[in-house]
């Protein structure tokens, strides 16, 4: 019998980074994942773990068809249950598939929990020994039952790490569309249709797309929009290789521009051809539904795109700016939030109507094979829209390095590229809480004796955390387990069945309760599993409900997240304005009075008061003024801006203190409520050109 492949040759190196690595050749990590590098910790890779997709993923890579992947949760976005039966799945398939024995599984609410990552190493250890794992030739790892008193404070430190993405990081380090595949390639394609080169290129403007020189945090498995392969996607479509050569002494931000140019001129012909060799062609081979689901708005990206490049060759006129046309295409770019939260649904309608239907198959490989010569599939082209809005702030970042800080262009690249990063930070938010949506609907389709009928969950906002515990109310002083899901307005109280199915038992408005921890008294035994507690008390004082839980942890995250939805409902920093703001889902884009950047997501983005109807962020409610007289400048003032923005001064549009045409009563009316100082400018009714502006200030 051949001698199982391991690696013991370092035994004093962390377990954790021996299983990163043990991933790594399998193929599910990259070499430059975070969990790689040099200053990685232990919750870089219980991170990637935690939702139980890798390890699904990693079965199948092994043993491929051992698990069918339509069962995984692919996008749980950390809802425990959903989580919870992706590593059921894993386990069970370890017993059944790969012959490990009862005792060499960790329970699932350890990996989840994150109690006792050790036993879940030492799991993934017996896998990468399995006969199985060994017919791959891929080295394993070996772990020892006994941890050391250095691996117990590691492994102790990650019940204190909340692995989610830190509010306070940069939007753009949070982006996570399309959801994370190892086997992904949409760069790749990117780079190969869209992007240009030139043989005398500037080593540091060809280096604009190239993921090596991101933030290391930017890079991780959780990080796809920079994945290596993806990158070369994009750059192989967009791509022109040209002999032309380009003057040593050309300036470096005239190469920013040409390739701004030259991307976008191939990324139009990208979509045209698309519409032409693929889109058109198998309209007549698929159901309605199902072509409007897979070319989901590419008719509306190809028109977009085309007068937005049209737009762009203007560069060299004087009175156009560069800045200022992206400022003006900003709105239309937000159809891409519809377009990226479809793009997984879309290439997976693809790829399962090939597998069931050989002849649709045979057509779109013929079709594919006519139109790049079978170099990319067609749900790799579908992915090129994602990439290249996700691109924009990057070219202006590199086009306002090459500015002078003098030029008169200089300080509105700089407004343009914010506002671009605004716009792939609410693409970015609207595919995230399609994701989020979906898993909301399938929590409602397997909930049963649900009442009432016609009530969705989605109307309670995001689901911030679910768990199992006890619960004792007060007028009835039994106990009961239950499952509970806490959203942002409301409490959701189920009992648990089997598999994913939960009974409807009750909704507390979570606005009515407060947490109470002042009478923490344990009225089960010390011994009991479910031993820590708090109280959920109604305002009103004639309600109360005693909650029992497992952990330490468990009770500090599920006091958080009801102070976290509390907080949402009634921001403690409303005290310091007079506005009557109320958390509110907005069907249209709006953009927040006070920083003018977009509200973000598909329910609950912000808060809009009920008196003079302003929308504003969740932090920047402090910063709103006073509550003035019902705003009509903010709902309606898009098209009286709109007027100028043809002319010389479209830039305009964009200040928060320009409110295009207004008479002065108007205008005094608008400021009576104001602060002192406060000032608009405006446009005279029927003035001449020369004297059309005004300005009026309280």
């Amino acid at each position: 019998m051949a001698a199982a492949l391991y690696n013991d040759k370092d035994t004093t190196d962390e377990l954790w980074k021996e299983c990163a690595r043990w991933l790594t050749r399998w193929g599910m990590l990259r070499e430059d994942h975070r969990a790689n590098l040099p200053e990685a910790c232990i919750a870089d890779l219980a991170n990637i773990l935690r939702d139980g997709v890798l390890l699904c993923k990693l079965l199948n890579k092994v043993d491929p068809g051992c698990i069918d992947m339509k069962d995984v949760n692919l996008k749980p976005t950390m809802a425990q249950f959903l989580c919870l039966h992706n590593i059921e799945l894993f386990l069970r398939t370890c017993l059944i598939s790969f012959s490990l024995k009862e005792h060499d599984l960790f329970d699932p609410l350890v990996l989840f929990e994150l109690t006792n990552f050790h036993k879940v190493l030492c799991t993934l250890s017996k896998l990468s020994l399995s006969s199985k794992a060994q017919e791959g030739n891929i080295l394993g790892f070996t772990a020892h039952k006994v941890k050391t008193k250095e691996e117990e404070v590691i492994y102790q430190s990650l019940k204190s790490v909340d692995v989610r993405p830190s509010v306070c990081e940069p939007s753009w380090l949070q982006f996570t569309i399309p959801c994370p595949r190892p086997e992904d390639r949409e760069e790749e394609v990117y780079d190969d249709l869209c992007y240009v080169t030139f043989s005398t290129c500037l080593p540091e403007v060809r280096i604009l797309m190239s993921r090596a020189e991101l933030p290391s945090s930017a890079r991780g498995m959780n990080d796809p929009i920079y994945d290596v392969a993806s990158e070369e996607i994009y750059q192989d479509l967009c791509v022109l290789r040209t002999p032309h050569e380009i003057q040593p002494t050309s300036e470096k931000r005239d190469f920013v521009i040409k390739e701004l140019l030259d991307t976008e001129k191939n990324y139009v012909e990208v979509l045209a051809k698309l519409k032409r060799n693929f889109m058109k062609p198998l309209c007549s081979q698929m159901k309605p539904q199902d072509h409007e689901t897979v070319f989901y708005k590419i008719n509306e990206l190809h028109d977009i795109h085309s007068s937005f490049y049209h737009e762009l060759k203007k560069f060299r006129d004087p009175t156009v700016k560069l800045s200022l046309t992206f400022m003006k295409w900003r709105e239309r770019f937000l159809v891409y939030g519809g377009y990226c939260a479809n793009l997984t649904r879309s290439t997976n309608l693809l790829q399962e109507l090939c597998d069931t239907d050989e002849g649709f198959n045979t057509i779109v490989v013929a079709y594919e094979k006519e139109d790049n010569n079978g170099r990319f599939k067609l749900r790799d082209v579908l992915s090129v829209p994602m990439q290249r809005i996700l691109k924009y702030h990057l070219l202006l970042d590199k086009l306002i390095e090459h500015t002078d800080p003098n030029h008169e262009e200089y300080n509105d690249l700089r407004r343009a590229r914010e506002a671009m990063l605004d716009v792939a930070g609410f693409i970015n938010e609207a595919a995230r809480d399609s994701e989020h949506l979906a898993v909301i609907n399938n929590l409602q389709e397997n909930i049963v004796e649900w009442y009432p009928t016609d009530q969705r969950l989605a109307n309670y906002g995001r689901l911030i955390k679910d768990g199992e515990l006890k619960i004792k109310a007060h007028d009835d002083q039994r106990i009961k387990s239950r499952y509970v899901f806490i959203f942002d307005k409301c409490v959701l109280i189920c009992k648990q069945l089997k598999g994913q199915q939960f009974a409807y038992r009750h909704i507390i408005n979570i606005s009515e309760y407060h947490v109470d921890e002042t009478h923490n008294r344990a009225v089960l035994s010390r011994e009991a599993r479910f031993s820590y507690s708090f109280h959920l008390v109604k305002n009103d004082n004639v309600m109360a409900y005693t909650i029992f839980v497992r952990t330490i942890e468990l009770k500090q995250q599920l006091i958080k997240a009801i102070n976290d939805a509390l907080d949402n409902i009634h921001p403690q920093s409303i005290k310091r304005t007079n506005h009557c703001f109320e958390l509110q889902t907005f069907d249209d884009p709006v953009q927040c009075l006070h920083c003018s950047k977009y509200l973000r997501g598909l329910i609950y983005q912000g808060y809009r008061c009920n008196v003079c109807n302003i929308a504003v962020h969740k932090q920047c409610i402090a910063q709103s003024g006073r509550c003035g007289i019902h705003n009509h400048h903010h709902s309606t003032s898009s098209s009286s801006v709109e007027s100028v923005v043809n002319g010389a001064d479209a830039g305009l549009k964009d200040k928060l203190w320009f409110v295009g045409e207004m008479d002065r009563i108007k205008a005094q009316n608008e400021l009576e409520r104001r602060e002192n100082g406060t000032f608009l400018v405006r446009i005279r009714p029927q003035s001449d050109e020369k004297d059309k502006y005004a300005l009026t200030l309280k």
